[in-house]
């Protein structure tokens, strides 16, 4: 809609890149020997940038993808395979760190100021927002698998609801069900004006002018830190279904940088290492601990306390009814069941039981 806005995005997502590789180099290591015993800080990755515009149904969505190697150059000068657990439990740092990006960056929050737009509750483009859903024919079609998948697995298991395991599976699959193929020989130029025309169609006051507005930031050092810590907690809790329940360092720090991201501050991503480490050391200190040793950031050795109160509870109903109970007196079982007929049950129960027949051998 806007070059000098198309720009600033680039930008910013030019700095988010940096800003993950440089997370990537300094936290992530190498492992090789029996077993990976042998762990090595990482001095060089590789990786491969690839920029798109649309998704695969042609729906405008500019985002990156960044591959990668799992060779990377050990401490000791010598390759070795990037240690694997810990790079996908960073994902979640990574994704917050997006969020972060596109809610805090001064001179993106400051372009979009320019052009008269700000950013809702959600992080959405507050102008933007309701036209989102209409120009997402990838991700409606998503849903819409999603959706046929459950109502079929349902239906074929008596109506029950899908596991966290199946309900990942189900996703996998919806995303993959009638995939479209990467649009060959488009027109640039063709593309742009119909993506403006759609989205001019569903609302024309989107394509005129803005008058330009005023920011007003949080200071960063204005932000409640333990309430912040709390919903970094919640947040790590909320992602650990598939886990048990258990959640690592990762998580509570991702979880922290999602709650300093919707507290309206805007800053430069370095004058925001302190407040999130504070947010985070916060938060670890008032989960549960599973283990007696400091773990590494990347282990699920925590575990929100309601979350713990709640297992323990069901623990101690579960022990109860595993317990022997004893027969009802046919009073109770008048008063239980006032409207059966006990007494044919009653003569059964009375009845001696006939020996079993002796067994001859042949």
């Amino acid at each position: 809609m806007h070059p000098e806005l198309a720009a600033e995005f680039e930008s910013l997502q030019d700095r988010l890149r940096d800003r993950i590789l440089l997370t990537w180099q300094t936290e992530l290591n190498a492992r090789r020997g029996h077993g990976g015993l042998i762990r090595e800080e990482v001095t060089h990755i590789e990786v491969v940038e690839l920029q798109h515009r649309r998704s695969r149904a042609l729906d405008p969505h500019i985002h990156r993808h960044l591959w990668l190697n799992i060779k990377v150059l050990g401490a000791d000068g010598k390759w070795s395979n990037l240690d694997s657990r810990v790079a996908m439990k960073m994902h979640t740092v990574v994704n917050a760190e997006g969020e972060l990006a596109a809610r805090t960056d001064p001179a993106w929050i400051a372009a979009l100021a320019r052009h008269g737009y700000t950013l809702d509750l959600d992080g959405e483009i507050a102008a933007f927002a309701g036209a989102v859903r209409p120009v997402s024919r990838r991700s409606a079609q998503i849903e819409g698998n999603r959706a046929r998948l459950i109502a079929e697995w349902s239906a074929a298991h008596g109506g029950s609801a899908p596991s966290v395991e199946v309900l990942q599976q189900i996703d996998r699959r919806a995303w993959a069900v009638s995939r479209p193929n990467k649009p060959a020989d488009l027109d640039e130029a063709s593309w742009e004006a119909r993506v403006r025309d759609e989205i001019g169609a569903i609302d024309p006051s989107l394509i005129n002018p803005r008058a330009p507005l005023s920011i007003a930031a949080t200071d960063p050092h204005a932000v409640d830190l333990d309430l912040l810590a709390a919903q970094a907690v919640v947040d790590a809790d909320e992602r650990s279904t598939s886990c048990g329940g258990r959640f690592g360092i990762l998580d509570i720090r991702a979880g922290a940088i999602r709650a300093l991201s919707r507290t309206g501050v805007v800053a430069e991503r370095d004058r925001l290492d302190g407040v999130i480490a504070e947010i985070t050391e916060r938060a670890t200190r008032s989960v549960y601990r599973l283990v007696a040793d400091d773990p590494p950031a990347h282990v699920k050795a925590f575990m929100a306390t309601e979350t713990v109160r709640a297992k323990v509870r069901l623990a101690g109903r579960l022990d109860v009814l595993a317990r022997p109970g004893r027969s009802l007196l046919p009073g109770e079982l008048h008063r239980l069941a006032p409207n059966q007929d006990l007494s044919a049950w009653m003569r059964r129960k009375a009845l001696p039981r006939a020996p079993s027949p002796a067994r001859t051998g042949s």
